[in-house]
């Protein structure tokens, strides 16, 4: 039975840097994560070399709520201000739910 998926991704999609998370992901699940699974994950890709956190941000984002695929040079600010705004307003339900 499996209990998880280990999600390997990489924004640029490099086969070498698959080989490598999937070396680690293995080694993870064989010591302390029995169980789980690990799957590589190809997208959302980065077209450029400078955007690598906005894109791992934005992995899981989708991952969490639907997100618009808006890949151009507009598209990805608007992306990062969309990120910073819930990264600010999640610390503060956190914070309302927890004087709740």
């Amino acid at each position: 039975m499996t209990k998880g998926t280990l999600m390997c991704y990489d924004s640029v999609d490099s086969r070498p840097h698959h080989k490598l998370l999937s070396e680690l992901a293995s080694e993870m699940v064989a010591r302390s994560l029995t169980g789980f699974t690990h799957i590589a994950v190809h997208n959302p890709l980065q077209k450029d070399s400078n955007n690598c956190g906005l894109f791992v941000c934005l992995f899981f984002w989708k991952r969490w709520k639907v997100v618009g695929s808006d890949d151009t040079e507009e598209g990805l600010a608007r992306r990062r201000w969309q990120i910073l705004h819930a990264v600010v307003n999640f610390d503060k339900e956190k914070n309302e739910d927890a004087s709740k």
